[in-house]
């Protein structure tokens, strides 16, 4: 009997994570629809003749429908018998593709939680705000589903990592092999290097303070187990590393053999900078994470009839059907990506990371703020060339990859366990003046600031990249004008949005210490419920 009411926490918990995939991917799991990934319908075509021979038993190893022809390893290929594949099923509780990834999400967030000490339903709190950051619904929107398994992936690895070096060094073992293990199956090679990456930041912090601490034996003393694990991990998927390590060298991520000698600095054993930093956060594009249209939305962004360019429009004489239609792809969207959308984080989170940076101890906090500073200044790319170059010029493997706005996962994972580890401290300390003081300050910096953008939202230049430019140019100057009042709108609308959110947050915090009928499971209820309807309210916009 003890065991079992042991586990109804955890119980709990996966109900909800259930609950929600059930309300977000009802349409799919109820109605049968699909998701229009168009990434994954690119994908379904060129395909196609695989899956043709595979149906009449054959498994062929080279198509011509991708790139005048490549190996089907790095396409489509069924392995053998996959231990690793059942373990997914399992864990995903039956759930249909897309949605099953979406449960794991939150399953392998709620495990690192819980490895940090962090109370079953706070770190429920926490996964479901991991999962409703809108790089996953994203992700999944466009057909990044593998980038989305292994982003699911990588809080499993980091608890794995965390166990080892708190000494719990099998369990640990166990878990860091298990976790990168299902992580390189998705062969999403990106993703398990910003993985490690962040473990290799936090295995150095922790370095440091054994070091301080005069106990660095217990820190060697992990590195075997955690190196066996990675032997392991890897070892079980030596097929998909080695075929997509050997065609790498025939792909532009090596030196092409045409390149000359007096070449550019730009040209790298890897991918060019230029085409790495195509997709580049501007420096104000990362206050997506807190106000999601604060560059105006996506590159494709719906307005409706009744929003200022569908009135210009009408006054201006343009059929009433075609602007329908056209108004479902408004360019709101100000910056110089060439397609994108905003990677929310979620305003509740970022203020109660923000107090967690502010009330943590150093060894909690430091790592996870170099994390989380990182991985911004990394999406960032051309925009911060100076330092962005160097790194991908120096960091060994780094050049390999394109589209360093991806970096921004780092951020996302930082975020949430800084929410959840200040939240548990919060809940520790009594209600004195230092708890107030750092309150108030973190009010300030994400409420204080998101209110003062909202008012003086008029005051701001809505003006975008691709005005005139492009399939834009030639544009009557009313359709301008028009785009940019629409932008100020959803620019302020999410600005007093967020500081409503961050409003009730604070507000529930305070209620906890100053109402005595308010209890710790009331508290984090009422935390669960805002971060699930901003998450939600969020996300429904790209789903």
């Amino acid at each position: 009997m003890k065991i079992l009411k042991s586990f109804l926490p955890h119980l709990l918990a996966v109900a909800i994570f259930f609950i929600i995939t059930l309300i977000f991917f009802s349409p799919q799991i109820f109605q049968q629809q699909k998701l229009q990934q168009f990434d994954k319908i690119s994908w379904d075509g060129t395909r196609s003749e695989i899956l043709d021979y595979r149906e009449d038993g054959e498994q062929i190893l080279w198509t011509n429908t991708m790139f005048s022809g490549m190996p089907t390893y790095l396409v489509s290929l069924e392995y053998g018998f996959d231990p690793l594949r059942i373990i997914v099923k399992a864990a995903s509780l039956g759930l249909p593709n897309y949605a099953n990834r979406y449960f794991l999400c939150m399953l392998c967030c709620y495990v690192l939680l819980l490895v940090y000490g962090v109370r079953p339903l706070m770190a429920t709190v926490g996964s479901v705000g991991f999962a409703l950051s809108s790089f996953i619904l994203i992700g999944l929107l466009y057909g990044h589903n593998g980038k989305v398994t292994a982003l699911a992936f990588m809080p499993l690895v980091l608890a794995g990592l965390h166990l080892a070096f708190q000494g719990k060094r099998w369990a640990g073992g166990l878990l860091f092999m298990l976790g990168l293990a299902l992580q390189i199956r998705v062969n999403h090679l990106q993703m398990t290097y910003y993985t490690l990456l962040v473990a290799g930041i936090y295995a150095i912090s922790e370095l440091v303070f054994r070091l301080r601490q005069k106990e660095a034996q217990d820190w060697v003393g992990a590195l075997p187990f955690l190196l066996a694990g990675m032997l392991l991990a890897v070892g079980m998927n030596m097929g998909r590393l080695w075929t997509t390590y050997e065609y790498s060298r025939y792909s532009n991520r090596s030196p092409s053999e045409l390149t000359q000698s007096e070449a550019s600095a730009n040209t790298t054993s890897g991918v060019s900078v230029d085409y790495a930093f195509s997709h580049s956060n501007s420096l104000q594009e990362s206050m997506t994470l807190f106000i999601p249209n604060f560059m105006g939305g996506a590159t494709k962004q719906a307005l409706s009839i009744d929003s200022n360019l569908g009135k210009a429009a009408l006054a201006n004489g343009v059929d009433r059907q075609d602007l329908l239609e056209n108004l479902q792809e408004s360019p709101t969207y100000m910056g110089d990506q060439p397609g994108t959308a905003p990677y929310y984080a979620g305003a509740v989170l970022v203020f109660l990371a923000l107090l967690g940076a502010l009330l943590l101890e150093g060894r909690q906090r430091n790592w996870l703020l170099v994390v989380l500073v990182l991985g911004i200044v990394l999406s960032w790319g051309k925009h911060f060339a100076a330092f962005n170059e160097f790194i991908f010029q120096y960091l060994p493997g780094y050049s390999k990859f394109r589209a360093v706005t991806n970096t921004t996962v780092m951020a996302l994972l930082a975020i949430n366990v800084l929410a959840i580890l200040g939240l548990q401290k919060v809940t520790e300390l009594s209600w004195d003046k230092a708890l107030r003081r750092q309150l108030i300050i973190a009010f300030g910096l994400t409420g204080g600031v998101a209110l003062l953008f909202g008012i003086f939202a008029f005051l701001g230049d809505f003006d975008g990249y691709r005005d005139g430019r492009g399939g834009f140019a030639g544009l009557p100057d009313w359709y301008f004008a028009a785009l940019k009042k629409d932008r100020e709108a959803l620019f302020r609308a999410d600005a007093f949005r967020s500081f409503l959110f961050v409003l009730l947050a604070a507000g529930s915090l305070v209620a906890y210490f100053r109402v005595k009928a308010v209890k710790l499971t009331g508290l984090l209820a009422v935390l669960l419920l805002l971060v699930t309807i901003d998450g939600v309210g969020v996300g429904r916009r790209f789903l």
